[in-house]
């Protein structure tokens, strides 16, 4: 009994393909083709989310209370000892105003 390969050679060619493509883009997401072209133009913007703010700032207040802590545990506290940041997941939860509907996503072209 002969199996079917998982994939065949046009898929392992656009894998192989995509993974050159990848392995040759910048840390921006740029591919390098463009960002050694001295011709190219690449204005800078920026925008402020409200949660990712947000989200930042808890991350202070977090690390600050966690500084704190290690203080009152001493200069040299044992590395197995318990820190109040060990398995803590920070995220969002999304509650609509109940007399609004959540907005469709507008998908940027």
């Amino acid at each position: 009994m002969s199996r079917e390969p998982e994939w065949d050679d046009a898929q392992r060619d656009a894998l192989l393909g995509l993974q050159i493509y990848e392995s040759q883009l910048c840390r921006c997401g740029v591919h390098s083709t463009l960002t050694h072209d001295p011709e190219q133009r690449f204005p800078l913007d920026s925008d402020t989310c409200p949660v990712c703010a947000g989200l930042a700032r808890y991350d202070r207040i977090l690390r600050d209370g966690d500084e704190q802590h290690l203080q009152r545990m001493g200069s040299n506290p044992p590395p197995g000892m318990p820190r109040p940041s060990d398995g803590r997941h920070v995220y969002v939860h999304h509650e609509p105003p109940a007399d609004r509907p959540v907005p469709p996503v507008q998908l940027q072209t």
